[in-house]
């Protein structure tokens, strides 16, 4: 953002930060972070990707407490729409859509990466269980002289149904 904007809770000037390469307004008194609207999932990903290795999939993530109530837009005053993370209730951000800007207040960042951490690290699992399956079936497929039909494969080569065909018999 180029102009400096106040804080929406505390009216305190932003100051400009960058973390893990993307940029970020934040409040002086950590009362949170100002990011434009098309810069928040990349943010979120690149810190699930700092993150992921250290993060308990299996850890339960409690809803943030939202007791700031509305946040005013820093940049044209009017106040801020609230909006699930990941259309949740676990995390309350605030946006003001005609400007492009969402609020994170303080303690709300850290759930979201968990969160993104969560669907990006069952995604990994379940991608990992699929190689191995598609590994098992090619290799009793192959081994027994049996065929997989070019139907059963979508994009990328990758099994999209499991159809045996034993070889045929002479």
């Amino acid at each position: 953002m180029s102009e400096v904007l106040p804080c929406p809770r505390c009216d305190a000037p932003l100051q400009e930060a960058s973390i893990l390469g993307q940029s970020v307004d934040r409040c002086p008194a950590r009362h949170g972070l100002l990011v434009e609207q098309r810069r928040l999932i990349p943010l979120v990903e690149a810190l699930v990707s700092a993150t992921i290795e250290v993060i308990d999939l299996d850890d339960p993530i409690e809803p943030v407490p939202d007791s700031h109530g509305v946040a005013g837009c820093p940049d044209c005053a009017r106040p801020m729409t609230r909006f699930g993370y990941m259309e949740t209730r676990t995390v309350t951000l605030d946006r003001c859509q005609p400007c492009g800007i969402v609020w994170i207040d303080e303690g709300e960042l850290e759930p979201m990466i968990r969160m993104n951490a969560k669907t990006t690290g069952r995604a990994r699992e379940r991608e990992a269980e699929v190689h191995e399956l598609e590994r098992h079936l090619s290799a009793i497929v192959w081994s027994s002289g049996g065929d997989v039909s070019d139907g059963m494969l979508g994009e990328g080569g990758r099994l999209t149904a499991i159809k045996f065909v034993p070889p045929s018999r002479h």
